[in-house]
């Protein structure tokens, strides 16, 4: 019998691009880019800022509560980063404003679902699914839902922002390469 060697081949690691850090005026562009009214254009805007000025990756700013900002301390804990550890990260105050104006934009629609919500339970009738005016959410409701999420109080998704950076890119050279790392 014979004894046969099988010559395993050994799988190359995947090389990959070195990091294509956006210029301050890239950054700029990209936030330009965001409307500066629609709900949706400030949260956008209010990602990008802390994504860029505090160094998080994208998960770590999409699992943030409003009880892990100091924004008058410029201070963000991130409680499960990387590795699952913890680790508290500064905010200039520029970024902190703009974070501050999602924060108050979402607390209006976040407090017109949960009225919306409760008339549909009381009078068992389908909502209309527009929002149009509205008191502030309760600093307790306030806090349940992640900073970061849909103008329905869902989270969003780490996918969804890398498309939404893709399709702001400031140069067209970097729309075939994937989000610009902030």
């Amino acid at each position: 019998m014979y004894a046969r060697t099988v010559a395993t081949e050994r799988k190359r690691p995947r090389r990959r691009l070195p990091p294509d850090v956006l210029t301050d005026a890239e950054v700029c562009a990209l936030m330009r880019a965001c409307g500066r009214h629609a709900p949706t254009g400030i949260r956008n805007r209010s990602l990008i800022a802390l994504l860029y000025r505090s160094g998080l990756r994208i998960n770590e700013a999409l699992t943030l509560y409003p009880k892990d900002l100091e924004l008058a301390d410029g201070a963000v804990r991130v409680l499960n980063g990387k590795g699952g550890r913890s680790r508290t990260v500064g905010l200039d105050a520029g970024a902190a404003a703009i974070v501050e104006r999602w924060l108050d934009v979402r607390s209006r629609y976040l407090g017109l679902l949960l009225r919306e919500c409760r008339d549909e339970t009381l009078s068992g009738r389908k909502s209309s699914g527009t929002v149009n005016s509205g008191s502030k959410v309760s600093r307790e409701t306030f806090g349940r839902y992640p900073v970061f999420c849909t103008l329905r109080g869902n989270p969003l998704t780490s996918a969804s922002v890398r498309r939404l950076l893709k399709r702001r890119a400031p140069r067209p050279d970097r729309a075939n390469r994937g989000p610009p790392p902030l």
